[in-house]
């Protein structure tokens, strides 16, 4: 069984290699849209899972990548809302 780190590692290292894949993740207007995706791959990975891991996803192709914590504690946010 996969660890919930190793998801997010494997979900990642897609990420980098797959520049299509990156343009859908940094135009994403929900985290669930991006676990949708993950999924899409083989990659089984949580809204809340995402959340926890996202201040150290730091990759430009993030959509709160360079906008601060505040932006990404509200794109989360939504989720629960």
């Amino acid at each position: 069984m996969e660890s919930e780190v190793d998801a997010i590692k494997e979900f990642t290292k897609l990420l980098d290699q797959d520049g299509e894949m990156q343009e859908f993740v940094k135009s994403a207007n929900a985290p669930e849209q991006i676990v949708k995706l993950a999924q899409s791959a083989g990659v089984a990975i949580s809204v809340k899972q995402l959340r926890f891991w996202s201040r150290e996803l730091t990759a430009p192709y993030f959509p709160w990548a360079e906008k601060g914590n505040q932006w990404r504690r509200e794109f989360f946010a939504r989720v629960y809302d």
